[in-house]
Order: C-alpha cells, then sequence, then structure tokens
C-alpha cells in the first residue's frame, strides 16, 4: 500500500505532495488539473522493468510506441514546463523513480562488424531511469535514447541492470482508465499473456479484461463475487464465461460472455454496455489483485448515478476481503455523497483530497470532515 505521494516536475506538476493516502483515496478537482497524471505516476512508479517501453504511452495518453515515435515526440510533456534540466521524481514511502534527460547518455551496443562478441560504447542524447528502494538503494536502472541512425527514433530500454528482485519492492498495479478498459502493470505496454509477447507492436495494449478473468474463473468464491456485482445493473445475469475457445496463443481472440435466465444463448459482455464492462474491470481488478492497488479513472463514467451506493458497498467490502487498495478520481459530487451516505468507512481507511491547481495546492478531508462537509453542501468537486 501507497501511504505516500510526491510528484516532482512531472508533466503538468512542478511539485505536487499527496502526505496521506488511504487503502481508498478519492481525488476530485477540475477538468486538466492533474488527476489523471497521479494515477499515470504511480503507473511508472510500480513498473521499473517496463518504464522505457510506457513511459511514452503515458505521457501522450495513447499507444504512441505503435507508430515508432521519433524521440522528441515520445517524450513531449514528460519535463514540467518542457524544461529538461530538472529531472522528474515520483516518490512513495516505499519506493523512489528519478528520469533525467541527458544530452550525451553513453550506452553500449554489441555485434558491431557482424561479430556478436565486440561491443563498443555510443553517445546519443536521451533520458536515463534510477529506481531506489525505501533505504534509498539502487535497485534498477534504464536507459532511453534517440536512435540517430534510424530517423531520431525514440528506442526504449537500450540498456537495463537490476541490481534487486523488483517483485520484492514493486507492488502490482491495475488501472482502468476513463473508458473503462484494463491495464496492470505488466501488460500496460502489451496487454496479452507472456506466450504473446512478441506479437506486433500494432496489435499492443490490447484490452486486459480476459487476462484479469482467467486468474479468477476457476475460484467459484470470487466468480460469485463478480457475478453478485453484475446483478447491479442486470439481475439475469447467472454465470461469465469465454466464449470462443483458443488456445492462450490466441488469447487476443478470446471474448467474455454472460448467461442470461432465459436465453438459450449466452451474450458477448461488450455488448451489454460500457457500465457492465465497468463493473466487471472493477471487480476484476480488485480479486485478482490481492495485496496490490487498483487505480481507477472517473469511476462514475458509463455508471447511471442510481447505482453508485452498491458499487461503494462492492468496493469496501471487496478492497476490505482482498487488501487491495484503491486509488479513484472523479468529477461526481454524487459519487462523493453516496460515499458519506452507505457510512462504512472509517477514518482509518478513507480519505478525500480535491486537487485546486497544478502548482499543488491541495485539501484533504478524512471520513468525517467529508460528512461534515456534505451535509454542509460544500463543493467538495
Amino acid at each position: 500500500m501507497i501511504k505516500n505521494l510526491t510528484i516532482e516536475n512531472f508533466k503538468g506538476f512542478k511539485k505536487l505532495e499527496l502526505p496521506i493516502l488511504k487503502q481508498i483515496t478519492l481525488l476530485a478537482g477540475k477538468n486538466h488539473i492533474g488527476k489523471s497524471t497521479v494515477l499515470e505516476a504511480i503507473m511508472l512508479l510500480n513498473n521499473p522493468s517496463l518504464s522505457p517501453q510506457i513511459l511514452p504511452n503515458i505521457v501522450n495518453r495513447e499507444n504512441i510506441m505503435a507508430m515508432v515515435p521519433k524521440f522528441d515526440i515520445a517524450i513531449h510533456g514528460l519535463f514540467y514546463n518542457f524544461d529538461t534540466s530538472k529531472s522528474v521524481g515520483i516518490i512513495s514511502d516505499s519506493l523512489f523513480m528519478n528520469v533525467e534527460y541527458n544530452d550525451n547518455c553513453k550506452y553500449e551496443v554489441s555485434g558491431v562488424g557482424g561479430q556478436p562478441d565486440i561491443k563498443t560504447e555510443m553517445v546519443s542524447s536521451g533520458i536515463e531511469f534510477t529506481y531506489k528502494d525505501a533505504v534509498k538503494e539502487v535497485i534498477f536502472t534504464a536507459k532511453s535514447i534517440r536512435h540517430t541512425i534510424i530517423n531520431d527514433m525514440y528506442l526504449g530500454n537500450v540498456e537495463q541492470k537490476i541490481y534487486k528482485t523488483l517483485a520484492d519492492v514493486v507492488t502490482n498495479t491495475i488501472l482502468i482508465d476513463e473508458f473503462g478498459s484494463i491495464y496492470r502493470n505488466n501488460n500496460y505496454y502489451n496487454a496479452a499473456p507472456p506466450a504473446m509477447q512478441n506479437i506486433p507492436l500494432n496489435m499492443q495494449r490490447l484490452d486486459a479484461s480476459v487476462i484479469e478473468f482467467e486468474n479468477i474463473r476457476n475460484d467459484q468464491i470470487k466468480k460469485d463475487a463478480l457475478i453478485k456485482a453484475l446483478n447491479i445493473i442486470d439481475a439475469d445475469i447467472i454465470d461469465v464465461e469465454y466464449g470462443n475457445k483458443t488456445s492462450v496463443n490466441q488469447f487476443n481472440k478470446m471474448t467474455i460472455e454472460v448467461r442470461k435466465k432465459n436465453l438459450s444463448k449466452t451474450l458477448a459482455l461488450s455488448v451489454l454496455g460500457q457500465g457492465i464492462k465497468k463493473i466487471f474491470n472493477i471487480v476484476c481488478g480488485i480479486v485478482s489483485n490481492q495485496d496490490g492497488i487498483l487505480l481507477i479513472d472517473e469511476l462514475e463514467n458509463g455508471l447511471h448515478f442510481s447505482i453508485m451506493p452498491h458499487v461503494w458497498e462492492i468496493i469496501y467490502e471487496l478492497s476490505k476481503k482482498y487488501n487491495c487498495q484503491l486509488i479513484i478520481t472523479t468529477h461526481s459530487l454524487e459519487l462523493v455523497k453516496y460515499a458519506v451516505l452507505i457510512e462504512k468507512f472509517s477514518e482509518h481507511d478513507f480519505t478525500f483530497i480535491k486537487l485546486f491547481d497544478n502548482a499543488g495546492t491541495i485539501s484533504a478531508y478524512s471520513y468525517s470532515q467529508l460528512q461534515d462537509s456534505a451535509e454542509s453542501e460544500l463543493d467538495v468537486r
């Protein structure tokens, strides 16, 4: 669990300090204030080994790596105010990430002259990644460079070194974006099982719902929790299973289908609407990610306000049961009020943070303070 977070010189933030993060943290604020940036920072922090590859996608908020981008485009907007003289810092109570621009980034190239054993040192502009643990010991370093020979393209992860077992210090993290799609920190760049890691770039960042479902489909308790949650929107759903059965090497062609009462055939989950997909991914994101972190961007998207109390009930019960930390962004005052009305959270497991500007001005509310604010009709949006 992340207990606090500091972001420095990253995208729109010169410096942002979130001193208290709880098991459930709700972030609010106006558009373009940096709520999604906080989630992106956590994804980068908890993804050392793939950070050079996913960074351009996160910075540009699209699968730019599939386009084989130029270096300047790939890192455009990474540094606050485009000031590459200051490094990016993302810091939690247990992990530290630093990204630094270097005009003279040195790296080794093997296979010179067709001889695999011959190495030579090259120099180019690039960015250097450094990760440290809670005691400030280096656990991982990597470099991404401008490929001056091939069209100044961004070449990610040309050189990496692992100093400690990353699984011992990194928390598994899942992101549900504003469109309801789900990505795990080890599949955000390539949302496919290990057998498909060599798929073409233009097929990467596939919807990972199938992958997360695989983690729970054979556990009846977890599957029952999923069906119960889907019943909030459609009470006739009685089962969830794969549709077209294919091998793991064709995992991207699998579909998830639901069985409903009084229907002789199953229906693809995708045809039942965004709300069903959102609930499906929220539940999978919690129960398949025990002791991990689930990031949800704009929880209310695709969900009718009338089911919000039920959604909060699910989040409360499952996050407790599976010890999953949730960091959620919202624009919805109704969503905040319903979190108060269900009266299940406590001072120890819930906090509300409002972002006011890109300068890092915030207001943090404990659960009791949020209750008082809701009762006094204080605008917490």
